[in-house]
């Protein structure tokens, strides 16, 4: 069964952030350390919804996404009013920075669900919600180009095996922007409220204020591009003799069951399900244990992949070998020697920043 509660743990955090804005190592510490940790203690997450009808129908799993829409606002003005007009120490500056976009991104897999849904009210939010962080062509490149061409050299967003995240991304991000002109009208008018946006942030905060804005919104678009980046890392899909690319099937995505990062990330995951059929909501979406299943949730191997050589050492074996019981667990053994280093380096900023 689903618990439905546990999709409000973004809003949940959005919230936290804007209370205990003097303190942001803690919450940073929540994300990274304490749920890292309880994706591993508790059971993988490969329950598959059968009333799938009456789940599809249910409006309260809609009413997260709507949250966390309104509450990216409030956070954006929060964070810019608090850095802008206060005496922040450059330890919290960097601390809260980190939180907000880490948050921010996520706005992100708020959009792409309701980009994917067919009412154009959430259509709209979807795409709008994005003009934060100055990717509404998002809705043209991710509809258009990836969910078409997925998986080969043709889709600028899925990575080939032994390409880097710190190579991808830079390449990911123009391709999407050039190829997005193909469509003029759209552009034009995403261009306008880009423009429009960081006027209106230029002119309530300054400059300093500014600079605030401007990194965030790079750190949304890297977390945006390390996802991508992982989701379909070293998947191809064969040319066949007509010149046409095999069908995307269960194998062209990285799936992965941990529970409390699926619902972090509204059931992200699940993506080869997702590539199946793009206008499933996330609260019916499938998981099948022999598809490519990666030994960390997403939150994870974002985190791991700013580190090339650790990555490709983790995942490289994998991509020939997921089906390999020894070798996924020894993939494992590997996630969590890094989470131990990063949660011991982790938790000692966080006790450093209560005597800062």
């Amino acid at each position: 069964m689903q618990n439905k509660l546990l999709y409000y743990i973004v809003p949940i955090l959005q919230i936290c952030t804007i209370t205990f804005i003097d303190n942001p190592w803690m919450i940073l510490w929540s994300i990274y350390v304490i749920i890292p940790l309880l994706d591993e203690i508790l059971a993988f997450d490969y329950f598959n919804p059968k009333q799938t009808k009456e789940l599809e129908d249910d409006i309260s799993y809609r009413i997260p996404l709507y949250l966390v829409v309104v509450l990216d606002w409030c956070l954006m003005f929060t964070v810019l009013n608090h850095l802008t007009w206060n005496d922040v120490s450059w330890f919290d500056t960097i601390g809260l920075m980190s939180i907000w976009g880490g948050l921010s991104s996520n706005n992100f897999t708020v959009g792409h669900e309701l980009l994917h849904k067919d009412t154009k009210l959430d259509k709209f939010l979807g795409t709008y919600t994005l003009v934060k962080s100055l990717y509404c062509h998002y809705n043209i490149e991710h509809v258009f180009t990836h969910h078409r061409y997925v998986g080969t050299p043709l889709d600028a967003v899925s990575a080939e095996k032994g390409q880097s995240l710190h190579s991808f991304t830079p390449k990911a991000i123009v391709v999407q922007w050039k190829e997005a002109w193909k469509q003029k009208e759209k552009m034009q008018r995403y261009t306008i409220l880009n423009i429009l946006m960081c006027i209106l942030i230029y002119r309530l905060y300054s400059t300093k204020g500014f600079i605030f804005y401007l990194i965030q919104v790079y750190q949304s678009i890297a977390y945006l591009e390390a996802s991508n980046y992982i989701e379909h890392y070293g998947l191809r899909r064969k040319l066949l003799p007509n010149n046409q690319y095999e069908q995307i099937s269960d194998h062209h995505s990285w799936n992965a069951p941990h529970r409390i990062t699926n619902h972090l990330l509204f059931k992200l995951q699940r993506h080869s399900d997702h590539h199946k059929y793009p206008s499933k909501p996330y609260q019916i979406l499938e998981i099948d244990p022999e598809s490519p299943i990666l030994p960390c949730g997403y939150l994870v191997s974002i985190m791991i992949a700013q580190f090339p050589k650790v990555w490709m050492d983790l995942m490289d074996p994998l991509i020939t070998g997921y089906r390999s019981k020894q070798l996924y667990e020894e993939s494992r053994k590997k996630v969590r020697r890094f989470l131990v280093k990063f949660g011991v380096f982790a938790s000692c900023l966080m006790i450093y920043s209560l005597y800062d």
